[in-house]
């Protein structure tokens, strides 16, 4: 069985695409039973994983078909290649392909008119820095499972050499390479070179004229942060004054676990961008790795609040308003906090400039609502609805059935 998968890369991201027909570049004289269009999510699997599924599908080839030009592909099959025992993986874009037999079924001419009325569909510059920010803090979505490395830190150039094979194989697919440091004379050096076989997506210190560390990122204390939330709980407002984006290695100071990244230096393999976690020497195994990451795991404070305050200090930011005030589970108003493993909702709704908005989260939209719906919302995320309809006449089951057909609805 052979499988082949249609991809768009866009600045080393590679996407599946959806509702393609693929009979639009394959000629007539191949016939559709030697093949299975198959899709696979590459932002939440490892190469290894990749692997494994392709050797349970019997597929003695894997075909990545792109209508877009190709920089990672060629050295993505390298690898999968390099480690796979059953499936050979071969790749076909616009500019390169790995010459596997089915690119002559496959026309060049009707895959170049596709990409130049194709837009792609994801944001690169924009995955990239929230890539960043999600590793240097360690704030990653549960959507990334344990174990899974999204992104490596080099301290420097020459230890992308030193990494043990293990560990690039269980990176995700769609995973960044981030270097810190590098001489004047590697500047010079072409792209190409530079990266090498490297697997994923290398971003250099200067890569993203948006994202500076030190202008996007803070250090602060254990205690600081603890006294941070203890004026949210009580007040439902943050101080943003002086706040930056996102606080260094807050995942690993509050033991939450949400840490996807590995922080390469020369003396070792480190959990965070501080040093204090140390999981391995630097040519360590994953096994040797994921040992050490058992080793370190904290039993901290875990709910939802403290996974949630990262969102918030940025929406305080963004929104510059001293009497910006939340409605979470987590803080006072109409009703006592509560203390909660996970925040309930993928909204949040504040008060800000005598207006309640509510912002959909994965979404990233704005809308301005009542004061009805705000207090419909914290009585659901706080679980007390009976309590609000008996405070409010207003709150009827069927008005609380039509605001959460409304906030379902919304994409």
């Amino acid at each position: 069985m052979i499988g082949l998968v249609i991809v768009e890369e866009n600045k080393g991201l590679i996407k599946n695409i959806q509702d393609f027909d693929v009979s639009e570049v394959l000629t007539e004289n191949l016939k559709e039973k030697e093949f299975c269009i198959d899709m696979y999510d590459f932002d939440t699997n490892s190469f290894n994983d990749l692997i494994e599924y392709t050797e349970f599908q019997e597929y003695t080839d894997y075909i990545l078909l792109s209508i877009t030009k190709t920089e990672r592909l060629k050295k993505v099959t390298y690898l999968l290649n390099t480690h796979s025992e059953f499936t050979h993986f071969h790749f076909i874009s616009i500019n390169e392909s790995s010459g596997c037999w089915i690119e002559q079924h496959v026309c060049q001419e009707q895959l170049s008119n596709i990409h130049q009325t194709y837009e792609c569909s994801s944001d690169a510059m924009q995955a990239f820095k929230n890539g960043l920010m999600a590793m240097f803090t360690g704030v990653y979505p549960k959507v990334f499972r344990k174990g899974l490395i999204k992104h490596l830190y080099f301290e420097n150039y020459p230890l992308i050499e030193q990494l043990h094979s293990s560990i690039y194989l269980n990176c995700g697919i769609n995973f960044g390479g981030f270097v810190d440091k590098y001489s004047t004379e590697f500047i010079h050096i072409g792209a190409s070179t530079r990266e090498g076989h490297f697997p994923g997506i290398l971003l250099f210190n200067d890569s993203l004229e948006d994202f500076i560390i030190d202008h996007e990122l803070e250090l602060m204390t254990e205690t600081e942060l603890y006294h941070l939330f203890d004026c949210f709980i009580n007040t439902g407002k943050i101080d943003f004054t002086g706040r930056k984006s996102g606080i260094i290695d807050y995942s690993v100071r509050l033991s939450l676990g949400l840490e996807r990244g590995i922080f390469v230096y020369s003396d070792g393999l480190y959990l965070d961008y501080g040093q204090t976690k140390k999981l391995a020497d630097v040519n360590g195994t994953i096994l040797e790795l994921e040992l050490g990451r058992s080793n370190v795991s904290g039993q901290g404070k875990n709910t939802g609040l403290l996974e949630l305050f990262p969102l918030l200090i940025n929406v305080a930011i963004s929104l510059q308003d001293d009497g910006l005030f939340f409605i979470t589970p987590f803080n006072k108003n109409c009703f006592e906090p509560a203390v909660l493993q996970n925040y309930p909702s993928e909204w949040i709704v504040m008060l800000s400039n005598q207006r309640y908005l509510a912002l959909h989260v994965q979404s990233n939209r704005m809308f301005e609502v009542n004061e009805l719906f705000a207090e419909i919302f914290e009585a659901d995320i706080k679980n007390c609805i009976e309590l609000a309809k008996k405070q409010n006449e207003n709150i009827t089951q069927e008005i609380i059935r039509e605001q959460k057909e409304l906030m379902v609805n919304v994409r």
